[in-house]
């Protein structure tokens, strides 16, 4: 199965969208900072119905990054083999591998700042993971994100994920945002 540039098996329709606009006219999006150090700030964009995927996401790690990714959603996107071209856009600002480093499978809570938008659980993997797993297997060659229409289902997809682990001998680090820690 082949997933596209935009997500899912499906290319969307974009016959409604008008592609000659700014990225930026026609998704809106939402930034989630990171809230200690080394973690990244997300800007989630929210997809047309169309799409199978609700939500495009972007892990930017640095103010250039940043800088990059908002004037890529200011320009219009292009189209390849009939298909949103992601890769070729605004992921290209925010692609490359991710600087964070984890000793341990570290589970990070990212809260809405606006009503209306899910809750995001990401998850870091430790290089050891990632090397068994394959890196193409994670976003930015590190994370992985679950998202959640309330806290109360984001902190009980935390709870199953504690009890699997523990039942496997492991643990996991669980992380909010009242735990804040920023140099």
């Amino acid at each position: 199965m082949t997933l596209h540039n935009a997500g899912g098996t499906q290319p969307p329709r974009t016959d409604k969208l008008d592609l000659t606009q700014p990225l930026s006219a026609w998704m809106p999006t939402l930034w989630y900072p990171g809230y200690m150090d080394g973690m990244p700030d997300l800007l989630i964009g929210r997809l047309p119905a169309s799409f199978e995927q609700p939500f495009k996401l972007f892990y930017v790690e640095t103010p250039g990054e940043r800088a990059a990714l908002l004037a890529a959603l200011e320009k219009p996107i292009r189209m390849t083999d009939g298909v949103i071209n992601f890769r070729d856009g605004p992921d290209r600002t925010c692609s490359r591998r991710s600087r964070l480093r984890v000793s341990d499978l570290t589970v990070y809570l990212y809260p809405p700042s606006e009503p209306g938008w899910p809750f995001f659980l990401v998850t870091a993997y430790p290089d050891t993971v990632v090397r068994e797993v394959g890196p193409q297997e994670f976003g930015r060659e590190r994370y992985t994100i679950e998202h959640f229409s309330t806290e109360e289902e984001a902190t009980a997809f935390m709870v199953q994920m504690g009890v699997m682990a523990g039942l496997r001998g492991s643990e996991i680090g669980f992380v909010d945002p009242t735990q804040r820690r920023v140099n």
